[in-house]
């Protein structure tokens, strides 16, 4: 299975034709910037398990890159229940630990990298989908 060539075309799928790694339609270009590793996933900055997972399949050391099973298995391809059920085992565990734990720090550079609060007034609701977000309210 060709995972980088899966990721451009989940990319082209879900930004309604764009190219991961070219606005134009110049072959040079789109290969000189695949070559130095320069994408632009601009176009679905709204939803960041999709660039998270298309930035692992176009990585450009295919070491790097996720198995086909990992793809499978991202949590862009889950359903809400069970998105639901991490994020209420994730806030069990997080009621035991501290504010320095490496659990807590790898949340904040998650939500860093991907500016999850930034326009949110660091309001969590604002950025979850609408579906689990109900789902949560239930508990």
């Amino acid at each position: 299975m060709d995972i980088f060539s899966l990721g451009c075309v989940f990319y082209y799928i879900l930004s309604c034709g764009e190219h991961p790694f070219s606005t134009t339609k110049d072959k040079q270009t789109t290969l000189t910037n695949i070559l130095s590793g320069k994408y632009n996933l601009n176009k679905i900055s709204s939803n960041p398990e999709a660039i998270e997972l298309i930035e692992r399949m176009i990585a450009y050391d295919y070491i790097l890159r996720p198995t086909t099973k990992e793809v499978l298995g991202h949590i862009m391809f889950w359903d809400h229940e069970k998105k639901l059920r991490l994020i209420m085992d994730l806030s069990d565990h997080l009621e035991f630990i501290q504010a320095h734990h490496p659990t807590v720090r790898k949340l904040e550079e998650v939500s860093k990298r991907f500016k999850l609060l930034e326009t949110s007034n660091n309001d969590w609701s604002s950025v979850l989908d609408k579906v689990l977000l109900h789902e949560l309210n239930k508990y």
